[in-house]
């Protein structure tokens, strides 16, 4: 509902039980980072960690490449371009059928059968220089520097219209969430190798 004047929605911004969800929301994402961590800490390493131990039924991982894949730009993007420029961003789908053909029968079998966690990880071994590893290095954190501001700032206008939260202070809010997740977890993860790679050698010792 609006204002007569066509003005701003009539009653805008959270309630109460809005943030409530909403914190309850930032801490569950907290939650289940810091808990997974804490309780595989000495227990597995990093790979086994962010590879599932190369055993997850086919399932679990659907559901984790859609949750990576599908962003607040797909979001909140697809429906503004249907809406202002009709149905043709559907087209788009069928390159990245065809994309998804050419990693499943080519890029995927080549990394698995390597046990390759990342395309800079074949860089090095394919090409053996750390030139080309740090060139594959800095186009992948300059592509994310503009990606995660892009990601972030849809959501922060989203916030901003629904409880009068600044854009900057959304930004910030979401970038210490993410941060604090990934730097505890990783710290966690690297804990957990170290001691895994010291219990090898303990026991190769004996």
């Amino acid at each position: 509902m609006t204002s007569a004047s066509g003005g701003a929605p009539v009653g805008a911004g959270f309630t109460a039980v809005d943030y409530a969800i909403f914190i309850t929301m930032l801490a569950a994402s907290l939650g289940i980072g810091v808990y997974s961590a804490i309780r595989s800490r000495g227990q597995e390493s990093a790979q086994n960690y962010l590879l599932g131990n190369r055993a997850m039924p086919p399932i679990p991982v659907v559901f984790s490449v859609v949750g990576s894949f599908i962003s607040s730009g797909s979001l909140l993007g697809n429906p503004t371009e249907v809406y202002f420029h009709g149905t043709q961003v559907v087209v788009n789908q069928v390159g990245i059928f065809l994309g998804f053909i050419v990693i499943h029968q080519l890029i995927l079998p080549t990394f698995y059968r390597l046990r390759l966690v990342s395309v800079n990880q074949y860089l090095v071994l394919r090409y053996k220089s750390s030139t080309i590893h740090k060139m594959g290095t800095l186009c992948q954190v300059g592509y994310h520097l503009f990606y995660m501001g892009v990601i972030l700032y849809g959501p922060a206008l989203t916030l901003a219209t629904a409880t009068g939260l600044a854009p900057s202070a959304s930004v910030v809010l979401m970038g210490l969430v993410c941060t604090f997740y990934m730097t505890v977890v990783s710290n966690y993860q690297n804990n957990n190798e170290e001691g895994v790679k010291k219990h090898d050698s303990e026991t190769k010792m004996q």
